[in-house]
């Protein structure tokens, strides 16, 4: 029944696009459901800033630094508000940072406003404080949670007159892998859910600061709690990704995985469009849930 809902809903059938990559379903440590070459690496996008968190998280459980540390004492040359803005505003997305050299948007602390530039100062956070280059950290990372990475898939993005063009993500967004342009298969995405959600990656408390709700979204699938790189309903820990050339969508949910990459970025102005396939297969595995079958 399972392998049927999904199969129903990644037909084109009255899709108002076609799909374009690789999913993978799986129930703890067994694959359930699997189309497309689950090892083929893509860029994940926004899915990427769960495990800068778990980085980040690590240096806590290490004794490196604590939540509300302000980023100023590891990066003492940003903005007057370094002083301001802790590990876990940034984290959260509730630290209202524009810019480097812009006033913050908001109190710090205050209300949610999505920045891909926190996950960055993050990063540069860390490799200061681990006296190493981020990108050598996630390979640490990678290596402690069974995922290869490797040389991504090529991307596309979806003009407004509906044809297709390659991009070269990695290039145009040389500064953006804290944030988002990690590289992982449909099988990386899958481990990495084991390795953060069903092994002790972190400790008891970092788990639990990670899977809070400190703030609220809203989203287009309603309202949703924000912890660290994690948006939150129910007992579903999720993220999505969207950049040029890729899109993805990570789920996890009483043991059981979702992951969805397409190497298309889809035109935005539609997001139900643009997410159409993501967001069907997500509603089809919690039919599935629903119905206990």
């Amino acid at each position: 029944m399972l392998s049927l809902a999904l199969a129903a809903a990644l037909s084109l059938d009255g899709g108002p696009r076609p799909f374009a990559g690789v999913v993978l379903v799986a129930k703890g440590r067994d694959i359930t459901f699997s189309q497309g070459d689950i090892d083929r690496p893509y860029v994940v996008g926004s899915v990427s800033k769960q495990l800068t968190a778990a980085l980040v998280l690590q240096g806590v459980d290490d004794g490196l630094w604590q939540l509300d540390d302000p980023i100023g004492r590891y990066l003492p040359t940003l903005a007057p508000w370094k002083a301001q803005v802790t590990l876990k505003m940034l984290l959260s997305h509730s630290s209202g940072v524009v810019a480097p050299d812009k006033p913050l948007a908001f109190t710090p602390g205050s209300q949610f406003r999505y920045s891909n530039l926190g996950y960055q100062l993050l990063a540069k956070a860390l490799a200061r404080v681990r006296a190493k280059p981020f990108s050598t950290l996630l390979a640490g990372l990678y290596r402690q949670c069974a995922m290869l990475g490797g040389k991504p898939i090529e991307g596309f993005e979806e003009q407004p007159g509906g044809s297709l063009t390659p991009v070269d993500t990695l290039a145009l967004m040389p500064n953006d892998l804290a944030s988002g342009t990690m590289v992982a298969s449909a099988r990386d995405l899958w481990h990495w859910n084991l390795c953060l959600h069903q092994s002790p990656l972190l400790s008891r408390a970092s788990y639990a600061a990670m899977t809070t709700a400190w703030q609220q979204r809203p989203y287009r699938w309603g309202p949703m709690g924000y912890g660290f790189g994690l948006q939150l309903k129910g007992s579903e820990a999720s993220h999505s990704g969207y950049l040029p050339g890729y899109e993805s969508l990570l789920s996890f949910d009483k043991g059981q995985t979702l992951v969805v990459l397409e190497n298309v970025s889809w035109q935005l102005g539609d997001i139900g469009r643009a997410f159409y396939y993501e967001d069907a297969l997500r509603n089809a595995l919690s039919a599935e849930d629903n119905h206990g079958t």
